[in-house]
């Protein structure tokens, strides 16, 4: 008898990560049905499908503040797992909030196996006080900073990410770096901290540089950011800001000069697609100039008090002079921050999953 995979994600990385989770099962369609519960900004990589394996889920109208927010949430999804019946579980973690995620583990949990993917180092949330029984992670770092977190079995199974660019976006973005013209923008990757001051300081440094030069500046909002947050960001006539997620936001990473964050996992996203891509790729740099924004990334992260890529293939950017200076010198840095594993994540994580069934 076929086993039941249920499958979760709800932010875009997750989706990302679990993409090619879900199509690795159906080339397994003999040993394994699976079905997938997907909100939030992942459902633009999952489309529903006639088969009814694909499901779009959309967050309660009140707001993921309302004071119902969970108890409807919960009750919704355990209609779901009744009529889906799965014998597993694998979700993303969701962001800063408690989200699909983490309320599927909350009805999941001692039921059946559950396992998470987690795309960044040591991040667990435990907004519900729930984490999956097991959880697949990144490297031996993210190994290192989950255990002084929680107590859980884990496996380093690299990103499986990679998996999906190089199924899905390798010759989409080979197409748009071999048609465009030279690269003539630096990307600013937004992230929802807008309840951080340092995060609104952070920027008008950065647009103050900006404004000192005349290279263009794209910001890209985060899908949990609102764009009037930074209008006043946007007088500055070199400074653009998209407000939607472009079709293809790899290539839009790929064609850029220079990437600057926080510690958006986009940074990540970036430095995986130049490994896949062997490509002339943008400078990396994460930009955290205040002591709230490090606790910030700290806790997000489970500890870590660094960026994992600074200085191994990112700049670490600690003050204005620094960002002047990474704006307008060309330093190429090597990255010598090495995956213990690149392809085949999402095979692994499947196997995993797999032989666990095998022994219930």
């Amino acid at each position: 008898m076929k086993k039941r995979l249920l499958i979760s994600a709800n932010d875009f990385g997750s989706g990302t990560a679990l993409y090619p989770v879900y199509e690795a099962c159906l080339s397994h369609h003999n040993e394994i049905e699976v079905s997938c519960l997907i909100s939030g900004p992942s459902q633009e990589l999952f489309p529903q499908d006639r088969e009814g394996r694909i499901y779009h889920l959309p967050l309660p109208s009140e707001g993921l503040d309302s004071p119902d927010y969970l108890q409807k949430f919960q009750e919704e999804l355990t209609k779901y797992t009744n009529i889906l019946r799965p014998d597993v579980l694998l979700t993303g973690i969701s962001g800063s909030y408690a989200g699909i995620d983490e309320v599927l583990l909350k009805v999941c949990k001692e039921k059946i196996p559950t396992f998470s993917f987690q795309d960044y180092w040591g991040y667990v949330n435990l907004n519900l006080g729930v984490h999956a029984d097991h959880i697949f992670l990144l490297d031996s770092l993210a190994l290192e900073v989950t255990a002084t977190k929680i107590m859980a079995p884990t496996s380093i199974v690299g990103s499986p990410k990679y998996d999906y660019y190089v199924a899905k976006k390798r010759e989409e973005i080979s197409q748009h770096l071999d048609t465009s013209s030279s690269p003539d923008y630096d990307l600013f990757i937004g992230q929802p901290l807008w309840h951080l001051p340092s995060y609104k300081q952070t920027l008008e440094i950065v647009i103050e540089a900006y404004e000192k030069t005349t290279r263009k500046l794209i910001y890209l909002l985060h899908p949990l950011e609102e764009s009037f947050l930074i209008d006043s960001a946007s007088k500055h006539g070199n400074i653009t800001i998209l407000e939607a997620r472009p079709s293809c936001i790899e290539s839009l990473m790929m064609r850029a000069v220079k990437i600057l964050s926080c510690f958006s996992t986009c940074l990540f996203d970036a430095f995986l697609l130049k490994d896949l891509m062997k490509a002339k790729a943008p400078q990396l740099a994460s930009v955290m100039m205040f002591d709230e924004l490090l606790e910030a990334h700290k806790k997000y992260s489970g500890g870590l008090e660094f960026f994992p890529l600074a200085n191994k293939g990112a700049s670490n950017i600690e003050t204005p002079l620094e960002l002047e200076r990474f704006i307008e010198d060309n330093i190429i840095l090597q990255n010598d921050h090495i995956l213990e594993q690149y392809g085949g994540a999402s095979q692994k994580i499947l196997d995993q999953i797999m032989a666990s069934l095998r022994k219930h």
